[in-house]
């Protein structure tokens, strides 16, 4: 659920972004990996698991940009376009 909740969001901001363009707002969606919070806590780290600190410093910079989207840490980006494209069952077999 709690993937599907990311992707619902992602999916709403970047089509408000979108909606609101020319209006003066601007939405920067964050595409954040693993970071290291209370929430993950005991769970096992992930590859690119970032620090809030490196978030927050990667959206200030995209804000400054004109960003509509970016990726925490970068280099996850790559990854998940090759991971979304994979066959259901194979994209499953992957977690286990």
């Amino acid at each position: 659920m709690y993937g599907s909740s990311k992707a619902g969001l992602d999916a709403f901001y970047t089509g408000l972004g979108y909606w609101l363009e020319g209006s003066g707002v601007r939405v920067v969606v964050v595409r954040p990996g693993q970071v290291r919070t209370r929430m993950t806590a005991g769970l096992r780290e992930q590859p690119l698991t970032t620090t809030p600190e490196a978030v927050a410093e990667v959206v200030v910079r995209a804000v400054w940009a004109g960003r509509r989207q970016v990726w925490v840490p970068g280099r996850l980006r790559p990854v998940m376009v090759v991971l979304r494209h994979l066959p259901g069952p194979l994209f499953r077999r992957l977690g286990r």
